[in-house]
């Protein structure tokens, strides 16, 4: 699923070199898709796009890969509150959580310019716990979730990856 009708022919095109014959497209907002799959991933989904992504996995039960971005761009909506998980929210105020995130979003690729390795050490600690959260709510209802980094780690500032599948015994 893909809002943008570039990006989704682009999807068609790597499945079909592929050839990957169980893979459907929809372009449509996340929010309106009301189907079932197996799968879902997302490259990069900003701020509080990645928290829909795994809320309709959830739904549907399904594994997840995700790789999140734009942390601080994360915005309360009237299905999705933060924190997300109930560890957190026993610690968190929103308020707090919000900073949090924003300041996420200070992680620089190290090595550039415009980085100062002290902020980006920050940010990435930052999006950690942010990543933990997210990890945390697919645990409690019954997912195993791995938060690692993609490889090699200067492919994206924002390189975390979520990876999650439900347990046999949920």
């Amino acid at each position: 699923m893909e809002n943008k009708a570039i990006s989704l022919e682009r999807a068609k095109l790597r499945a079909k070199k592929l050839g990957l014959i169980n893979c459907r497209f929809y372009q449509c907002n996340i929010d309106y898709f009301e189907g079932h799959f197996d799968v879902g991933t997302s490259l990069h989904a900003c701020g509080t796009a990645t928290d829909i992504v795994l809320q309709q996995c959830r739904r549907s039960r399904a594994g997840f890969v995700c790789c999140p971005c734009c942390y601080g761009s994360l915005q309360p909506m009237p299905h999705i509150t933060y924190p997300l998980s109930e560890c957190f929210r026993s610690t968190l105020t929103e308020r707090d959580y919000l900073y949090i995130a924003h300041t996420a979003d200070q992680a620089h690729e190290l090595g550039t310019l415009n980085c100062r390795p002290e902020t980006t050490r920050q940010g990435q600690l930052c999006m950690d716990i942010i990543d933990t959260d997210r990890k945390r709510q697919a645990e409690e209802v019954g997912y195993d979730v791995i938060l690692t980094r993609l490889k090699p780690e200067q492919c994206t500032p924002k390189n975390r990856l979520l990876v999650g599948r439900i347990t046999k015994d949920s």
